[in-house]
């Protein structure tokens, strides 16, 4: 009878159930590590879809820097970065989105949201997936934007969404706050 085989053999038996024990306890954590790394991939991802957005719409503020008021509540240059804003909503994968402001930096929303002087608000609609007409504040009338060099005022879009994770291992949701600024682009009025 040959005791070293024998020994041998019991111990491949014990490596093997230590083998699936260590597996047992490291998978958890390599899933929960996959897991993390897909929702924080698609959670930078639409963070970045909502950032060019906000981008867009500072844009187009900045070049209709001159437009004209349209009502007491909102601007032109406000509904134009709104318009601008909606138009490319459809481009990417975008988190839930909730509020966009337009507004003359310095001069944003509140700890609460809410929309003061110099300050347009539009509220997502989620039947037409369109963020829609002025829903708060006194907008930023043209006769109070200064668009002439060296002293040009900045406008700032900000772009408030909720991006839902899909596992929940890290929570339900996260909020973004994503901001562009851009000085006011000059209007032939500055030429002197």
């Amino acid at each position: 009878m040959d005791h070293g085989r024998s020994g041998a053999r019991r111990r491949g038996h014990g490596e093997r159930g230590a083998v699936l024990v260590e597996a047992v306890l490291i998978l958890p954590i390599l899933l929960a590590l996959t897991f993390g790394a897909i929702e924080f991939g698609f959670g930078f991802s639409r963070r970045a879809a909502v950032e060019s957005l906000a981008r867009t719409g500072a844009r187009t503020a900045a070049a209709n820097s001159g437009a004209a008021d349209v009502g007491s509540s909102a601007d032109g240059m406000s509904l134009a970065a709104r318009d601008a804003v909606n138009a490319a909503l459809g481009t990417g994968s975008l988190p839930t989105m909730n509020t966009l402001y337009v507004y003359k930096d310095g001069f944003g929303p509140g700890a609460g949201g809410a929309c003061g002087t110099y300050c347009s608000q539009f509220t997502f609609d989620t039947s037409t997936k369109q963020f829609g007409n002025p829903s708060g504040g006194s907008g930023w009338p043209k006769a109070n934007r200064n668009y002439c060099p060296p002293n040009a005022d900045k406008v700032v879009v900000e772009i408030r969404s909720t991006h839902n994770f899909i596992t929940g291992l890290f929570g339900a949701s996260i909020g973004f706050v994503s901001k562009a600024t851009m000085q006011l682009e000059p209007q032939a009025s500055c030429a002197g």
